[in-house]
């Protein structure tokens, strides 16, 4: 038998994970808690019904976040040249889009969508392309440190014109996590 705390985690995990099929998968909480119950068995109603509520809250205050951020990344493009506005976006989507779908059912920010007030939809596919070109080339880079970081900050930034420092960080940054 599982130790108290093994067992209070997989509670609180399986009311995690249940608690989005109810708010996002029109999921009934009746099933739900059959759900919770096959995967934590042996707790009292007060507690499966006590952990799902928690875990209700905690998703919902983690949905407002994301919701924050998204507006914030799309507030962030809006101020920026089309090339920057275009590579946040895109990055953002990469960064954050399977587990905002997965965890709250958002599909990734439409960029053309989130663009349009301000550039033409040709230089805004023109745009993604270059931002997946930039992310392409940045994949191919291994963290190294010191000279040879540098080197790969100029070889990229030579590459790929018009990207700010920051996004031309980001795209080395993901290949390093990449490749770690």
């Amino acid at each position: 038998m599982a130790s108290a705390p093994d067992r209070d985690l997989q509670l609180r995990a399986a009311a995690s994970w249940h608690s989005r099929e109810l708010l996002f998968g029109g999921v009934s909480r009746k099933a739900v808690l059959e759900r919770i119950r096959a995967k934590a068995p042996d707790f009292t109603e007060f507690q499966y019904q006590q952990q799902l509520d928690d875990s209700v809250a905690l998703t919902l205050e983690l949905r407002r976040s994301s919701v924050k951020q998204r507006k914030e990344a799309v507030s962030t493009a809006l101020r920026s040249d089309v090339l920057n506005a275009v590579f946040d976006l895109r990055f953002s989507n990469i960064r954050f889009a399977a587990d905002e779908k997965t965890f709250y059912g958002f599909e990734p920010i439409d960029i053309h969508q989130a663009l349009r007030s301000l550039w033409a939809a040709e230089d805004i596919t023109s745009a993604v392309h270059r931002a997946d070109a930039l992310l392409s080339a940045g994949a191919q880079f291994s963290w190294c440190g010191g000279e040879v970081y540098l080197e790969q900050q100029r070889q990229i930034a030579e590459a790929h014109p018009g990207y700010t420092p920051e996004n031309l960080r980001e795209a080395l940054g993901r290949g390093f996590f990449l490749n770690r």
